[in-house]
């Protein structure tokens, strides 16, 4: 609905147009009847490059409303917060239309003059590329202004896996058994943390795990959208025939970061390991190159879409190793382990089996 009103004491831009877009009022003012009728017809007829006049302040709010559907809780809130800091400060008040490739590239150098590392400002590009991708999905834009602008170089530092002998420190002092479950899943299966809370007991077959689901996604799959299987060594067979199955997850484990502060957090500085849990998938994807998969292999095995993300993460991988000469995955795990249970006192492996009996 539009409507065309003359305002006879602005000489210069006497037609208005009062029209509604994404639910609030807009207005327009032209020198010419003619305009201003041409601009109704526009609307008239479904024309969406009138659309092209809202600013990313009003666009953002409704692209993550629409479009963060899809996404993980994590990304949903993450992108938010990116977008508030290094986006919509420099960039909220331009137009969608009037966006150019010079226009990004000049907010990005301002960003980085700001303090902002190459890195982030690469990031944030990255998201606002997604966000203007969106808007030309939804015929809002005809093109993407970020598209095929060239990324900024910076120091990559290579992802480096926890050591067996650190993963199985930290195992060997968590307060029950579920939990040394979970950081067996983390480190032999390279289970994401969404994917490791959602592990039902009826993906959980004799040989092989079947990953199909991950944690703050609305459709309830994982993040590539692929279901894969990945193979259960032995030390990690162990660790699930601890506790009895039931109908409903695996670890129960309500709150990723929760636990990671609360029960990782306590058994990782008792054993002197300074690494994040989410180190533990870099362990997995080491242990998998190791053992002689190539590249394809691996990034069926990590939930990866494509082999760029392991050639860019893990690239240098292929040329170190886990494993010793002749050594599989089993047997270095299994060594791994009686060092480390042979490092704590007994009674803690007595008081988490039963404490875990009376959870399970």
């Amino acid at each position: 609905m539009s409507s065309l009103i003359k305002e006879a004491d602005r000489p210069r831009k006497p037609w208005r147009v009062d029209w509604m877009q994404l639910g609030r009022r807009r207005t327009t003012r032209f020198a010419t009847k003619r305009e201003a009728e041409a601009f109704i017809g526009d609307l008239a007829r479904g024309d969406r490059v009138a659309e092209k006049t809202i600013t990313l302040n009003e666009w953002v709010p409704t692209w993550i409303k629409t479009h963060g559907l899809e996404w993980e809780q994590r990304t949903r809130r993450d992108r938010a917060n990116e977008m508030d800091r290094w986006v919509l400060p420099w960039l909220g008040k331009v137009r969608l239309g009037d966006l150019s490739r010079r226009d990004i590239r000049t907010w990005r150098t301002a960003m980085i003059e700001s303090g902002a590392t190459v890195y982030a400002a690469q990031h944030a590009v990255k998201t606002l590329s997604t966000c203007l991708g969106d808007a030309v999905d939804d015929d809002i834009l005809p093109a993407n202004p970020c598209a095929g602008l060239k990324a900024l170089q910076w120091a990559r530092l290579p992802q480096e896996p926890a050591t067996l002998r650190e993963v199985e420190a930290v195992r060997a002092r968590m307060p029950t058994v579920r939990d040394r479950a979970a950081v067996s899943l983390l480190a032999y299966a390279g289970l994401r943390p969404g994917e490791l809370i959602s592990l039902r007991w009826a993906d959980v077959r004799e040989h092989s795990l079947v990953v199909r689901r991950g944690a703050g996604r609305v459709t309830g799959e994982t993040k590539s959208g692929s279901i894969r299987t990945i193979p259960i060594i032995g030390v990690l067979a162990d660790d699930l025939a601890a506790f009895e199955r039931d109908d409903g997850t695996v670890l129960r484990i309500a709150n990723w970061g929760n636990w990671a502060g609360r029960v990782w957090r306590p058994a990782a500085r008792a054993a002197r390991v300074a690494r994040a849990p989410k180190v533990l998938r870099h362990t997995a994807a080491s242990l998998w190159i190791a053992e002689g998969r190539d590249v394809q292999q691996v990034a069926h095995l990590m939930g990866h879409a494509n082999t760029r993300l392991i050639h860019d993460t893990y690239g240098h991988l292929f040329q170190e190793a886990q494993l010793a000469g002749g050594q599989d995955i089993q047997a270095a795990a299994s060594e791994a382990r009686s060092q480390a249970l042979s490092q704590v006192p007994a009674e803690l492996h007595d008081a988490s089996r039963s404490s875990s009996s009376r959870a399970a």
